[in-house]
C-alpha cells in the first residue's frame, strides 16, 4: 500500500529484513550488463508476503510498527534457478557409480541394462504418492542451497501413464508456494524395452498420444528429446519437435553428450529455448576439449572450461584465440591457489559434492576426483 504525502513514498510494512548487503542484476548502465551490484546497508521491505520495497536504507519511507530482522550484514542474492533437473525418479544407480570409476564408458552400462533404463523401471513401480515425497527431500536440499526456481523433467516413465503420473508429481511440486516449477515432458530419453528395436513406432506414440494427451492437460511447458546414438536420431528428434510445437509446447534438447549427431543445430533451427549437455558440439567458438602434453589423458572432453589463467587469459585468449571478454574489474575475488591432495589409500570413499567453506575474503574448495581430491583457494 502506497500513502503520497508530499511528494515522499511511504510505504507501510509488515516485515523489515535491515543490515544486509544486497546482491542486484541491475545494471549502472542502461542496455550494458556490467555485473553484479551490491547496495550496502540495504533493507528489504515485506507487507501480506510481498516485496514492496528493496534498496538503500531510509527511515523517511519507513511507517508503521513492522517486524523488524537484523541480517547481521549478511549476503542477500536473488533466488538461483536450476534450470535442468530430474527431480522425480525411483531407485539408484549407486553400483554404476563404480563401473564408471572404473572406465567403463556409459553406452557400456546401457547396454548391460543399466542407465536409463534402470531408473525406468524402478519409477514404473513406485506409486505416485511416492515419487512425490522422495522428490521433495531432493527439493529441500535445492531450497537449502538457495533455489527458488526449478525445471523437472519427466523422462523414467516411457509409457503414456507413468509420463504422466511423474509430470502430476511435477504438478503437485509447483503447487508448493514457495518454489516456482517449469515441467518438461522427456518421453524420448530412451527406447523403452517393449519397443526394443521399434525406435520409430516408439516416436509414433510420443507425437499422437503423449504429446496431444499432455497438452491437453497442460501438464508441461516444453518437451525435450535425448538426439544422441543410444538415444533417438535427428530425424526422430525433429518429428518429435514438430508435434510439440503444433500442440503450442517449447521444445529443448539433450544433445551432443556422447557423440555430434547434430542435435543443437536441428534445436536451434527450431527456435529450441536451450540445449544441454553439448560436450561433443563442434563450433569454432566452443571449446569442446582440451589437448594435452599427458600420456594419460591426452584429450579431455568437458561441459565446461575455467580458464584458470584469469585475466591473462592463456588458453582462451591467448591459446585458442576465442572471442573473450575481460571482466576483472567486477570480479570480487581474483586470485585462485590450487594443490593436488593425494588419498590416504584407493579405496577412501569419494566425496559426491564439492565441499566450499566460506573465507573472510573468499572461499576454499575441496572436489573428490578419481585418483585425488582437488583443492583450491579463491580470495581477494
Amino acid at each position: 500500500m502506497y500513502i503520497h504525502i508530499y511528494s515522499i513514498e511511504v510505504v507501510i510494512m509488515d516485515r523489515v529484513f535491515t543490515n544486509l548487503n544486497l546482491v542486484t542484476l541491475k545494471t549502472n548502465t542502461p542496455n550494458t550488463n556490467d555485473g553484479y551490484q551490491i547496495i550496502e546497508n540495504a533493507i528489504i521491505g515485506v507487507t501480506n508476503g510481498k516485496i514492496e520495497y528493496v534498496g538503500k536504507s531510509c527511515s523517511d519511507i519507513l511507517h508503521g510498527h513492522p517486524d523488524v530482522t537484523d541480517c547481521a550484514n549478511a549476503l542477500v542474492t536473488p533466488g538461483l534457478i536450476d534450470c535442468h533437473t530430474h527431480l522425480i525418479f525411483a531407485g539408484n544407480r549407486a553400483n554404476e557409480f563404480e563401473q564408471r570409476l572404473q572406465g567403463v564408458p556409459y553406452e557400456e552400462i546401457a547396454k548391460q541394462g543399466g542407465g536409463i533404463l534402470s531408473t525406468v523401471y524402478a519409477t514404473r513401480e513406485a506409486t505416485e504418492d511416492e515419487l512425490y515425497h522422495s522428490a521433495l527431500q531432493r527439493l529441500e536440499g535445492l531450497k537449502r542451497d538457495g533455489v527458488t526456481t526449478i525445471e523437472i523433467k519427466s523422462g523414467y516413465g516411457l509409457t503414456l501413464d507413468d509420463e504422466v503420473k511423474m509430470l502430476r508429481v511435477a504438478k503437485r511440486i509447483a503447487e508448493l508456494p514457495d518454489i516456482k516449477v517449469s515441467a518438461t515432458l522427456l518421453a524420448a530419453h530412451a527406447l523403452p524395452p517393449e519397443y526394443k528395436d521399434r525406435p520409430d513406432d516408439y516416436i509414433h506414440l510420443i507425437c499422437d498420444t503423449v504429446i496431444p494427451h499432455v497438452a491437453k492437460q497442460k501438464l508441461a511447458d516444453h518437451v525435450d528429446v535425448f538426439c544422441e546414438g543410444i538415444g533417438f536420431s535427428t530425424t526422430q528428434c525433429e518429428r518429435v519437435f514438430n508435434a510439440a510445437l503444433e500442440h503450442g509446447l517449447k521444445i529443448k534438447g539433450h544433445t551432443e553428450q556422447l557423440s555430434n549427431l547434430g542435435g543443437s543445430a536441428l534445436a536451434a533451427s527450431m527456435g529450441a529455448s536451450s540445449v544441454d549437455h553439448i560436450e561433443y558440439l563442434d563450433e569454432d567458438d566452443f571449446v569442446s576439449h582440451i589437448d594435452t602434453d599427458s600420456k594419460e589423458f591426452e584429450s579431455i572432453a568437458a561441459d565446461f572450461f575455467v580458464d584458470c589463467s584469469g585475466a591473462r587469459g592463456l588458453i582462451i585468449n591467448q591459446t585458442y584465440k576465442i572471442g573473450w571478454t575481460d571482466i576483472s574489474n567486477i570480479i570480487l575475488n581474483d586470485t585462485a591457489l590450487a594443490v593436488q591432495v593425494p588419498y590416504a589409500n584407493e579405496q577412501q570413499p569419494i566425496k559426491t559434492h564439492t565441499v566450499s567453506t566460506a573465507q573472510t575474503a573468499g572461499w576454499i574448495w575441496d572436489i573428490g576426483l578419481q585418483n585425488r581430491r582437488g583443492v583450491g583457494h579463491v580470495y581477494s
